[in-house]
């Protein structure tokens, strides 16, 4: 799991080494005055360009949290996708046996827990099943639902 954003760092001494192989360390003296909120954006923005290109596996995610995308919409995608996949193969993996033929029912009760509308909750499952196969939510996605 990735490390949120520590500000301020609670104890630079032990972040450093962190810092330079995952992220950037901003350091403002108190008697400076503060850029101003574009000038730091911008300087934030070319520290992660550069970690780009020592981490060349994370390309993609940079290019979505870019400071000059405009659009976000797929963080927010996968931010409902992620515990919608999550509680549906956890109550798969527990109750699997009395829940033959109900995929629509528990999806229906894990959306309605999530505070999704229909909408939402069909869209999202049938991204969910193209990206990972029909049955997804099972054990063994490989293999079919008599052999579960």
């Amino acid at each position: 799991m990735p490390l949120g954003l520590q500000f301020p760092v609670p104890q630079p001494n032990l972040s450093a080494v962190h810092a330079q192989t995952s992220g950037s360390m901003l350091y403002i003296p108190d008697i400076a005055p503060l850029p101003s909120r574009d000038e730091l954006r911008a300087l934030l923005a070319e520290t992660v360009r550069q970690t780009t290109a020592t981490a060349p596996h994370l390309k993609v995610w940079f290019d979505l949290i870019d400071a000059d995308t405009q659009g976000k919409r797929p963080i927010e995608k996968f931010a409902r996708w992620y515990p919608l996949q999550h509680y549906v193969r956890v109550i798969y993996a527990r109750h699997a046996d009395s829940l033959c033929d109900r995929q629509g029912a528990v999806a229906k009760a894990v959306g309605s827990f999530l505070e999704l509308t229909e909408d939402q909750l069909r869209i999202d499952l049938r991204e969910i099943r193209s990206r990972l196969g029909e049955n997804w939510f099972r054990r063994n996605p490989a293999a079919s639902a008599a052999d579960q």
